[in-house]
This record gives structure tokens, sequence and C-alpha cells, in this order.
């Protein structure tokens, strides 16, 4: 069976060494020793690019986020500094933004062979 494993979480560097990242790659491994392919989408793969990386049995598919969608983030968060108001409305709007991209890439990335399954991670 082709198994999707979705990570659509901006929090989440999948190839990092905290719970939820070990998580990720614990139930992507158990995926696979059931003899499934998998594929894990995920916008973050480390912390930074200095962290060392956590092994993963499978080629991650990286969907990052595009450049307008981190422009609107960083300009309502500078917005909401000028004004002195804290608010969870950039990071809302970054991932209302970034799940209608991630839609428009995974149609098209899985258009000609979609998987038989898939598996999102629940995203706050």
């Amino acid at each position: 069976m082709k198994v999707l494993y979705l990570c659509p979480d901006l929090g989440i560097p999948v190839l990092g060494r905290k719970g939820a990242a070990a998580h990720v790659r614990g139930l992507v491994a158990a995926f696979s020793r059931a003899n499934h392919e998998v594929v894990l989408a995920a916008p973050r793969l480390n912390k930074s690019p200095w962290a060392r990386a956590a092994k993963l049995d499978v080629k991650p598919f990286h969907l990052l986020p595009n450049a307008d969608i981190e422009e609107v983030f960083y300009s309502l968060k500078a917005f909401n500094e000028m004004l002195g108001a804290e608010n969870s409305l950039p990071s809302a709007l970054r991932r209302i933004l970034y799940n209608n991209q991630l839609v428009t890439q995974l149609i098209r990335r899985f258009e000609e062979d979609p998987p038989d399954f898939i598996y999102e991670r629940a995203s706050l």
C-alpha cells in the first residue's frame, strides 16, 4: 500500500530530536516495517541548517511555504508589534495560506500516482 504521511505543522522539524518529530519518524518507520511504501510530506525538515538530522528511512517530500506566505506572516507580526498587540492572527493566517498551497502541491505531485492511504498528523 502507498501511504502519504502528511505533517503540515510548521512547528515540527521532522528530522529534529524532540518528541513530536520522533513520533512522526516512529510512525513512518512502522508503516515501512509493515511493507508499505511511505512518502513523508512536511514543511520543516530540521530546526536549523546546522542541526544534525535524525535518521529517516524514507526520502521526505519537502513542502516549504512560499515566499508570499512568509511575507504576510512577518508583515502581520511587525504590524502587531507596531500596535503593541499580541494575537495569533499572523500564525493562523500563515497556516491557512500554507494549507491552501499544500493542497495544490500535493494534487500536482500525486496526480499520476495517488496514495492509497493518507495519514495526517494533527496540527494545532
